[in-house]
């Protein structure tokens, strides 16, 4: 994940879901770099609630950046996700129905 991926992340830890895309799993005959929708989908992983685990990592960066005075601050750093916890992340298709669920739970009765 990029430097600002990891800020946004952990800033908004229980709303940012890293979404994975591992097209080495990929068996069918497509070129693997012009895959059709329905090739990519079930090759998804979806990580909810990822800031969870990356803000204890950032928090005290962002509080440096945003004091003029502090004495050391990372500038630039990106983030690198264990492939293994991404494979335990939920399918596409789930994601999507939380999501919607999500949506649908905010929405006054009139706009669903």
């Amino acid at each position: 994940m990029s430097k600002l991926q990891l800020e946004k992340a952990s800033e908004n830890s229980s709303m940012y879901s890293l979404i994975s895309v591992d097209i080495t799993k990929y068996q069918g005959s497509n070129n693997r770099y012009e895959l059709p929708l329905e090739d990519i989908i079930p090759l998804i992983k979806v990580v909810n609630d990822i800031g969870q685990n990356i803000q204890p990592l950032i928090t005290n960066n962002l509080v440096a950046e945003r004091d003029q005075s502090s004495t050391v601050k990372l500038v630039d750093y990106r983030g690198i996700i264990n492939q293994d916890f991404i494979n335990n992340g939920s399918d596409f298709d789930s994601f999507l129905n939380k999501l919607i669920d999500y949506i649908n739970s905010i929405l006054p009765a009139g706009d669903k």
